[in-house]
């Protein structure tokens, strides 16, 4: 359903109970429930571009398309349980470190879960603990709305993402960023559907993400700090020659844990 005002219906919930993605049950919510006014929003000095309030409204109501309003079903919010494996439970879960950030702004799931709405612009990254899959024949799935709400000259839109982790007593150090490999839909044109956040959604038919440059270029500097990820879109915002104002991309990156503690593009064997 459309609507002038975006409303962000949390219905999972970090202190409801233990879900993959939350960092504990005892938590409060990542992102309180509530309205999120676009007539009212102002980007922040880092990312002020003065852009009227009916620009920013377009690009939410065409964000709408990818179900922003829609919960997904408990059924969908999960991953297919793969075998147990020898000391590895096929639900079994460990620590993630997760930065990112998107021009202009951005919600985002792992593993089925809402653990970020934010609509302060790409100068208000976050870093948050967040839950993966360790069994290395279950997927984990990271995935992003990128809402863009104005338009100028050069690099103007884009998401980046940095996840990282340390296992076991050795501190296997592993890590997943945005690049190339990510898919991405455009929603403008194309309805995404209300479960493309859910791990068993197919998305094979959509296109691989367009690699704008590496964290760190400008004109937006280095907002998580030190990271390899790759600012992404659906096309190179720098060398279009028209682009408009408002517009939306849904980014998914499937991957599994190895044994060894490194991302995988296919499922491995059990220890």
């Amino acid at each position: 359903m459309r609507s002038s005002r975006l409303r962000l219906l949390f219905l999972v919930s970090c202190a409801s109970g233990p879900v993959v993605g939350c960092s504990s049950a005892a938590d409060t919510p990542i992102v309180d429930a509530g309205v999120f006014d676009a007539g009212s929003w102002d980007a922040p000095a880092s990312d002020a571009r003065d852009a009227p309030a009916d620009v920013v409204e377009a690009a939410v109501d065409a964000s709408a398309d990818v179900g922003l309003d829609v919960a997904v079903d408990a059924a969908d919010a999960t991953v297919d349980a793969g075998p147990t494996c020898t000391g590895i439970v096929s639900d079994e879960t460990f620590d993630a470190t997760l930065r990112v950030t998107a021009d202009d702004y951005r919600e985002v799931y792992v593993n089925g879960t809402l653990v970020e709405a934010q609509g302060a612009g790409w100068g208000s990254p976050s870093t948050q603990t967040v839950q993966l899959f360790l069994n290395p024949t279950v997927a984990n799935v990271i995935a992003v709305l990128g809402v863009n709400a104005y338009s100028q000259g050069g690099y103007d839109r884009g998401i980046v993402v940095d996840l990282s982790w340390s296992l076991g007593d050795a501190g296997q150090a592993g890590s997943l960023v945005s690049d190339a490999s990510w898919r991405v839909q455009q929603v403008d044109t194309a309805d995404a559907g209300p479960d493309w956040m859910a791990p068993r959604y197919d998305d094979s038919a959509w296109p691989f993400a367009t690699d704008e440059g590496p964290h760190g270029m400008g004109p937006w500097g280095s907002p998580l700090g030190t990271s390899a990820a790759r600012w992404i879109w659906f096309y190179d915002s720098s060398t279009a020659t028209t682009k408009p104002a408002s517009e939306s991309a849904a980014f998914r990156r499937t991957f599994y844990v190895t044994t060894a503690g490194q991302p995988s593009e296919v499922a491995t064997g059990c220890p």
